[in-house]
């Protein structure tokens, strides 16, 4: 679950600071990696030769509002999510589940702008997980009704980890992208890449 190629590749190519169709460094870079590239403070550039460049907050800032015009409906939506949390005083995931913050009224800024970034984060991540839950309930379903002998081990962020027994891959491999990709209905397909290998590191797609 995550982002498409193509918007992986045109974030990166703008990172690079290359064109759209040349290789960038950072092209095998998850949504995360790129989510906090793009944070709302812009950590780190990679340059060319692979160093890590620190950027000046103007160029930071810089890089935002290329971004910005660009999807200005993420923007938008940044900017409006922030004002309905202020005036409800909590926000919620696309499922429902909220989270109350009072310190968006707070008089003491420090308080109100950690609790606008939490108002930020948590629709995003909250649905995020919210989603890998619900994947990971039905997983579990289809397993059982298989008896099937792989079992899922582990959960990282928008990834599950199994342990497959022998014989089993094809069949796993098919009911977990069947499972999760069905796991929310949403206006766009939740894709899932698979990878395998004896561990975590050889597992990497």
């Amino acid at each position: 679950m995550g982002y498409s190629r193509d918007e992986r590749l045109g974030l990166c190519a703008t990172l690079d600071q290359v064109g759209p169709d040349a290789p960038t460094l950072c092209a095998g870079w998850t949504a995360r990696d790129l989510a906090a590239g793009y944070g709302a403070w812009v950590k780190s550039i990679r340059t060319g030769a692979g160093a890590i460049q620190f950027p000046t907050p103007d160029e930071a800032r810089g890089l935002m509002e290329e971004y910005f015009s660009e999807f200005g409906g993420v923007r938008d939506y940044l900017r409006d999510v922030v004002a309905q949390a202020r005036q409800e005083g909590y926000t919620e995931t696309m499922f429902g589940r909220r989270r109350y913050l009072p310190d968006l009224t707070s008089d003491n800024r420090q308080r109100r702008e950690m609790a606008e970034r939490m108002a930020l984060n948590a629709p995003i991540q909250g649905s995020a997980a919210d989603i890998i839950k619900m994947a990971m309930l039905a997983v579990d379903r289809a397993i059982a009704d298989r008896g099937l002998k792989s079992r899922m081990l582990l959960q990282v962020h928008d990834e599950l980890i199994f342990e497959v027994a022998p014989g089993e891959f094809e069949a796993l491999q098919e009911l977990v992208i069947a499972e999760m990709s069905a796991a929310a209905d949403l206006r766009v397909p939740l894709e899932v890449s698979v990878g395998s290998g004896h561990s975590w590191w050889d597992a990497a797609h």
